[in-house]
């Protein structure tokens, strides 16, 4: 991805769990300690873990909403980029707009802590018009223990999708019908969400084979690490007034 992978930025599952459980404030600390300013980026991945169940949430452009102000002053036909939420559930069991206005609540929260978009002249810049939550047609799994690896999929054929403008005519953009039309044709129809239940399938085996190779590195790791501990604390035994360090499985 490149420099492009500084126009991203992904949360664990536990960001969404504790925003619902605690609220903004309680997650004020995943950006602010990072310095990362949300409204600079053009994807934010959410993924959610509720109920055993898996589902993504995507903010798109979410530094865009000034192009949603109900007062902008552009012509019907100039073409502009736009806010927008986009959620995909593979088995359409989470509730959708409960769980948008946790994640709206949020973003004005952020808004308001960086002191963004004050020239809207509103106490929130985001709300259902200026951020409209779509829920395209996408795959969805025929099984019950596939919602995860579809998660992973959706986020990846996003992330192929990252160098597209998402851009619309304003006047349409305003037209719920018009905007869906728009959404099957960017996600439904693209060829990144082409893909079935064997693809699902593949990908699993994949992701448990990064899986098995990651917990190998981590465990070696581990060892070097408890190695170094044990040695270090057998020469401060000996020798407790000198200072030791240690350099791989060397400590001098």
């Amino acid at each position: 991805m490149g420099a492009a992978a500084n126009n991203v930025h992904v949360f664990t599952t536990q960001f969404y769990s504790k925003l619902e459980d605690e609220g903004a404030e309680a997650v004020a600390s995943w950006t602010a300690k990072k310095g990362v300013d949300i409204f600079e980026k053009k994807f934010i991945f959410i993924p959610v873990n509720k109920n055993i169940h898996w589902s993504l949430f995507v903010i798109v452009n979410p530094g865009m909403v000034e192009n949603a102000a109900d007062d902008l002053l552009v012509d019907d036909d100039e073409v502009l980029e736009h806010p927008f939420l986009l959620f995909m559930d593979s088995l359409k069991a989470h509730k959708m707009s409960r769980m948008r206005k946790h994640i709206q609540g949020w973003m004005n929260f952020e808004a308001k802590r960086l002191g963004k978009f004050k020239n809207l002249h509103k106490k929130d810049p985001f709300d259902s018009l200026t951020l409209p939550v779509i829920s395209p047609k996408v795959p969805y799994q025929n099984n019950s223990w596939d919602c995860g690896v579809f998660v992973c999929r959706y986020a990846f054929n996003m992330l192929r999708l990252l160098n597209v403008p998402f851009a619309h005519k304003h006047s349409e953009w305003m037209i719920p019908a018009k905007r869906r039309e728009q959404f099957r044709k960017w996600i439904t129809e693209s060829p990144e969400f082409d893909f079935d239940m064997r693809d699902i399938a593949r990908l699993r085996v994949e992701i448990a084979s990064l899986i098995d190779s990651l917990s190998a590195l981590y465990t070696n790791k581990l060892e070097l690490r408890n190695k170094q501990k044990k040695l270090l604390a057998e020469k401060k035994k000996k020798d407790p007034e000198k200072k030791f360090q240690c350099h791989g499985s060397i400590v001098v």
